[in-house]
Formats: structure tokens, sequence, C-alpha cells
């Protein structure tokens, strides 16, 4: 879960930094100011729990999508997720 709630951050962190946002100690969205813009192990419990609870729904989106996560050489028919019939 660790791994996947840093790369979670990572990537919210880098299309945060795509829309000119900047870090500070205090969010600001008009001026495009947000203090998670550091890196994962610097973030507080409560905020790396944002991450993890973003991976926790993973699943959901997938589904939602049409798609089924699928555990690597478990015989699927593609090599990534398998659209739904």
């Amino acid at each position: 879960m660790e791994r996947l709630a840093e790369a979670e951050h990572d990537g919210w962190t880098e299309q945060k930094y795509r829309d000119s946002w900047t870090h500070a100690l205090v969010r600001d969205d008009k001026a495009k100011k947000h203090p998670c813009l550091v890196q994962y192990a610097v973030l507080s419990d409560e905020d790396k729990e944002k991450d993890c609870n973003a991976v926790r729904h993973y699943p959901d989106i997938v589904e939602k999508a049409g798609y089924e996560i699928v555990e690597a050489g478990s015989g699927s028919t593609t090599r990534a997720a398998q659209r739904r019939k």
C-alpha cells in the first residue's frame, strides 16, 4: 500500500507542478500554493492516508471503466486489464 500511495502522491504532485502550483506552508487555491507539494515521506500521517484512500478506490474506478484488475500470469487473454464483455 505504501508504495502505491507514494506513486499516487508523486502523480498528483507532477500534475500540480504542470498546472503551475508551488509549495507553500498554507494552501491558497487562487495563488496555486499547496503545503502537500513535498516528498511523500515528509507528509503528515493524515495526508499520507489521503493517498492510501485514493489507492483503495482503484478497483472501483477500474470497474466503473469496464475493466478488471487481474493477477499477472493468471491466464488473462490480454497483457493488461481486459474489458468486460
